[in-house]
């Protein structure tokens, strides 16, 4: 999108070339005589340091749309120019001459060319005249058949060769990708082949030796077939690399009958550890996979109707990250995505607590069991709460007599609470919440949370870290007071992603259901240990414990939760559930480090060819030069 400029600025024009005698564009144009050109387009816009100012000036193209010379228009000037295309890619500076930016991980089907804006250039000059150096490539696949392109999915054959992503570039080294950046990029496409003749698709790809080959995958919706290049294979800067045409055709013809859905496509995650879930609706044996290691699924196959539970790790960065859930049939024509997107964790340099907000969490008590046909209704609630509120609510499964998961000290708070059945819940021990249908229920903690927020405020923070060695686990947990008075706290073990079965009179009982949140070991009294602090003062505790045998280490977080009494302030319960209620909480993995979480803190005219390219590149004609006349 074009700057405005204001009407006294002083503009500065300039005039983007590129090496050799052609011109560097962004709209490639295919020529007879084995070169291809590229073309600029309308409102594209170049980001340009000048002098070695790190913030980047926008120059936005004003004459020369859809030729090879490009003049741009914006503000400032100097005597030293270094100039990158797109500015979409939002470029920045570092080391003086080093951009680095994000090559996008999708890139968008356009007839005869590729996307606007997805390949990148630098130029560097003295003057007003930028020589424009191209960065990437481009591989033309050239497709027929009956079908309909909904996408196509490329991938290097090892994953440590990467495609889109974080990247660099300089004018002497060119394009680096960066270590986290992805090994496989998407073309999404809303095409309909003829088997008269193919249709070309344009992938932008990064300049590399591609170490035995990469895999094309051609999606017809859920259905797709992949084609492989098995050897080592270099795709050269400022080539078109053209691949023979094929033929879209299925290996295994679909099973007709066969049906695969999800309940959901998005899954928002706060920056702690946590776990929603996905409702399989299915007729198929299928399979289940992450695109990142900091996010999980379990199970990860399964066959019919199934309930994946996905985790993710602790985002310990201030960035947000995202990755995809992938489930498929395991013939793999019905393929599913689901996004996963985490948010950066909010907090402070040590010391910054005492004039900064804590960044409150809400727990909610969960009185459960395996045997109740009901529970698994107040666990959906809780869920979607936890998708209302990203990051704001933990969940603590307290499972009671009977129960095949049964918490050893859960009587004395079922007596504080008052419980008679199951399910119950208990939201900041103040609040009751009743079994209600989950989209009812759902509002009513996250209803709960607000009014904790809004009546009470947040008083105190938590930090968490521990450290193993075999099964035996040492706890270090700080609490964090703004006002001085009397406290309680309690420190438990909870476990994720354990597969136990599970009564469901609704969905009907489940062998393999996924419990999370569940109360393994009371470190401390379960009622809360009382300890008194003055204003802006922070105390640390200590504890040791043996985590069994039968529990997963990795699976297990440390929760810690504070008590605050009521005093002058209004108490609002749901019971006579005593003069404490839940001020915070907070809970870390096993070896893992939770600082105290503030509010604001920082915590074409080729002939196309024949064949379908076999085995091996055979199929891939190198070369072609790009801007190259």
């Amino acid at each position: 999108m074009e700057e405005a400029i204001a009407p006294n600025a002083s503009l500065t024009q300039l005039t983007a070339t590129t090496e050799g005698e052609a011109v560097t564009r962004t709209l490639l144009e295919e020529g007879n005589n084995g070169t291809s050109s590229v073309l600029w387009s309308e409102n594209d816009a170049i980001s340009v340091f000048i002098d070695g100012d790190t913030k980047a000036r926008v120059f936005s193209l004003k004459e020369g749309a859809g030729t090879k010379t490009g003049v741009f228009q914006g503000e400032g000037s100097g005597s030293n120019y270094l100039a990158f295309y797109p500015a979409s890619m939002d470029p920045s500076l570092s080391d003086g001459n080093v951009v680095r930016f994000t090559l996008p991980a999708e890139q968008q089907y356009v007839p005869g060319s590729f996307e606007n804006g997805v390949y990148p250039m630098l130029a560097q000059a003295a003057s007003g005249n930028l020589p424009f150096h191209n960065l990437a490539s481009v591989l033309r696949l050239s497709i027929s058949g009956t079908q309909e392109v909904t996408r196509i999915v490329f991938r290097s054959a090892h994953p440590a060769i990467k495609v889109s992503g974080p990247a660099m570039a300089n004018m002497d080294d060119g394009l680096v990708m960066g270590e986290d950046a992805l090994d496989s990029l998407v073309l999404n496409a809303s095409v309909q082949l003829k088997e008269s003749e193919p249709t070309h698709f344009y992938l932008v790809l990064p300049p590399q030796t591609y170490a035995d080959g990469f895999t094309v995958r051609v999606y017809d919706h859920d259905y797709y077939m992949e084609k492989a290049y098995t050897q080592d294979f270099t795709i050269q800067r400022s080539k078109l690399h053209k691949a023979d045409a094929f033929v879209f055709q299925y290996e295994v013809e679909p099973d007709p009958n066969a049906y695969l859905t999800l309940d959901k496509e998005e899954l928002i995650y706060g920056p702690e550890i946590g776990t929603f879930p996905i409702v399989v609706s299915s007729n198929t044996k299928w399979k289940a996979s992450s695109a990142e290691s900091w996010c999980s699924v379990a199970p990860e196959s399964g066959e019919g109707n199934a309930t994946i539970s996905v985790q993710a790790q602790a985002n310990d960065s201030s960035q947000a990250r995202q990755t995809e859930i992938t489930i498929s049939s395991r013939d793999g024509f019905i393929v599913r995505k689901v996004v996963v997107i985490q948010s950066g964790k909010q907090e402070e340099e040590e010391g910054d607590w005492k004039t900064l907000e804590f960044y409150h969490r809400s727990l909610f008590m969960r009185f459960t069991a395996t045997w109740c046909g009901y529970c698994p209704i107040m666990n959906h609630s809780v869920q979607m709460a936890q998708e209302l509120a990203p990051g704001k609510i933990e969940h603590l499964a307290l499972h009671g007599g009977g129960s095949d998961l049964q918490f050893e000290s859960v009587n004395p708070l079922m007596d504080q609470y008052a419980i008679e059945g199951f399910p119950t819940g208990i939201m900041d021990g103040r609040a009751l919440i009743e079994n209600y249908a989950s989209e009812y229920a759902s509002q009513l903690i996250v209803g709960a949370l607000q009014e904790t927020e809004q009546t009470y405020g947040t008083k105190t923070g938590l930090g968490i870290s521990s450290t193993l060695d075999g099964r035996s686990v040492d706890m270090d947990v700080t609490a964090y007071v703004k006002e001085a008075g009397q406290y309680k706290l309690t420190v438990v073990l909870v476990e994720d992603n354990i597969m136990s079965a599970q009564v469901d009179y609704v969905d009907g009982n489940d062998p393999y259901y996924i419990h999370n949140g569940v109360a393994r070991i009371a470190v401390t009294n379960i009622l809360g240990e009382a300890f008194s602090m003055g204003t802006n003062e922070e105390k640390a505790f200590h504890y040791t414990v043996t985590v069994p045998s039968p529990y997963v280490l990795q699976n297990i977080r440390v929760l810690a939760y504070i008590h605050k009494p009521f005093g002058s302030q209004p108490v609002i319960q749901g019971g006579n559930y005593g003069d404490y209620y839940v001020d915070n909480c907070a809970s870390a993995l096993l070896g893992a480090t939770h600082k105290v979480a503030l509010v604001g803190g920082t915590g074409g005219g080729d002939d196309p060819g024949e064949g379908t390219g076999g085995d091996g590149n055979e199929g891939i004609t190198p070369g072609d030069d790009i801007d190259v006349e």
